[in-house]
């Protein structure tokens, strides 16, 4: 089996490969004259294209080799924010059911005072 850092520490060589082929071809072909007119050009792309997709390969790698240190942590705090998660639904639900009942007690009573005043007289 393959292992996962082993195919991101490959792209890591690539990229900085591309970005040394880049500096080679910019300090040897155009700062020391040897391509003139459009080769000039060429290689001037070329280098810039180089250490893009250098520096793409690289950091992509580099993150993904971070990447998964950080979900072993957050995997590690979930438990402890379900719990906390569950308390604070559990304490909403209580007071939900709990504020219906009393304003179903002002309601009745409202309902109860006016009837009794009309029927007392």
């Amino acid at each position: 089996m393959r292992s996962p850092n082993s195919s991101n520490v490959l792209q890591i060589v690539a990229g900085v490969y591309l970005i040394y082929l880049a500096y080679k071809l910019f300090t040897e072909g155009i700062l020391q004259g040897e391509m003139t007119g459009g080769m000039f050009f060429v290689g001037i792309i070329a280098s810039a294209v180089f250490v893009v997709l250098g520096g793409i390969f690289a950091g992509k790698s580099l993150y993904q080799m971070m990447r998964p240190q950080d979900e072993e942590e957050s995997l590690e705090e979930t438990p402890a924010e379900e719990e906390n998660a569950a308390e604070v639904l559990s304490a909403q639900e209580d007071l939900q059911t709990a504020q219906p009942e009393a304003g179903d007690e002002a309601a009745s009573e409202e309902t109860d005072s006016p009837a009794d005043t009309g029927s007392g007289e």
